[in-house]
């Protein structure tokens, strides 16, 4: 089965990835929460991964989200193992095609082992209190000038924030299967995430691709 490049969401890793080098963060500003109670925390309900999606067409093994963070002085790669989620397609009828996916954030990785655990405390992620992102796509549009590419547009939950995000991807449908790619840059601050502002570029690269053979589509 092919891999899938999957947006979404986050990509909001991407945010991150650029942040940084292998120095120790910042203490916390006097007041801020301590990094140690992040387990503590409320977790946010979004469901558990694939609870409302038990029939649902994309996972790990088909869908990739990847990103890439920029700062000053180089760059970083990272990305999500583990997600669920759903994707129809109608060429025909926009209105009855979805995307769903759920991210599991605890699944973050990157090219930096440093990096990849400042990326889940609270500075970003806070995985421990936020285990999962979720996208939920509303709208489904054409590209007159390219009939291979949609634009899609949707809720990105994060953190317990969500934004409506909108971006392109290539989608096609033949016999066998379904598969959607996109690349498209990510506003981190649109999100409320701004650790390193200044030092750490807005927008994150997101990949998405997905390809999903026809016996799950």
């Amino acid at each position: 089965m092919h891999k899938f490049e999957f947006l979404i969401v986050a990509g909001l890793a991407l945010f991150a990835s650029a942040c940084q080098n292998a120095a120790e963060p910042p203490a916390p500003p006097e007041g801020a929460p301590d990094p140690e109670a992040v387990s503590e925390a409320p977790e946010v309900s979004l469901g558990e991964p694939g609870e409302s999606l038990a029939d649902g067409n994309l996972s790990g093994e088909n869908t990739d989200v990847k990103f890439v963070g920029k700062k000053k002085d180089g760059q970083h790669e990272g990305g999500f193992e583990n997600l669920s989620g759903n994707l129809e397609f109608n060429p025909e009828d926009l209105a009855s095609s979805k995307l769903e996916v759920v991210i599991d954030t605890t699944s973050l990785w990157s090219d930096n082992e440093e990096l990849t655990n400042h990326l889940k405390n609270l500075d970003f992620f806070a995985v421990n209190a936020y285990p999962q992102a979720k996208f939920v796509a509303s709208e489904f549009k054409a590209d007159e000038s390219d009939p291979s590419t949609y634009t899609i547009s949707g809720d990105l939950t994060i953190r317990g924030k969500t934004a409506t995000i909108t971006f392109p991807a290539k989608i096609s449908k033949g016999e066998d299967g379904l598969s959607l790619t996109s690349e498209f840059d990510l506003s981190r601050s649109q999100i409320g995430i701004t650790y390193g502002e200044g030092q750490i570029h807005d927008d994150v690269q997101m990949t998405i691709s997905a390809q999903v053979s026809s016996s799950e589509s």
